[in-house]
């Protein structure tokens, strides 16, 4: 590494962190607006951040922490490596993880409840029906 890539490093994450609390905003706020985890937008704003390792994604993320902060990192694209020399591992992410409750339908007790529910509506139904109707009613009905 030469002595001008060390300065522009370090200038890129004071520039990123600056621009940040410039605009009076938290990690914690930007990382919701970006959708990414505050130890990512840390990483980013560390003196220790080596452009030549990031790969495709956590380029992609820098850009557009970058850009919602109007930081323009053009002048350090040629730290970057060429896209064609990187590869990529592809990990796992789960953001929100918590355990969902199965349906009440799936469960023993949610469906003894539907089936007792339809067994109400039709017997409700056959008793509206019946007290409405009279025998000869449905005599005239059906002739």
């Amino acid at each position: 590494m030469t002595e001008t890539e060390q300065p522009k490093r370090i200038e890129l994450a004071t520039l990123l962190r600056q621009a940040r609390e410039k605009r009076k905003l938290g990690l914690d706020e930007v990382a919701a607006k970006l959708n990414l985890s505050e130890s990512k937008l840390q990483a980013f704003e560390q003196d220790d951040l080596a452009l030549d390792k990031l790969n495709n994604f956590e380029r992609g993320y820098l850009r557009n922490y970058a850009h919602f902060l109007e930081v323009d990192i053009g002048v350090f694209e040629e730290q970057f490596p060429d896209g064609s020399q990187i590869s990529s591992q592809l990990q796992s992410m789960e953001r929100f993880s918590y355990e969902m409750p199965p349906p009440v339908s799936k469960s023993k007790w949610g469906k003894r409840f539907y089936y007792l529910m339809i067994i109400v509506v039709i017997v409700g139904l056959f008793i509206l029906f019946a007290n409405h109707f009279t025998a000869s009613d449905i005599d005239k009905l059906l002739q």
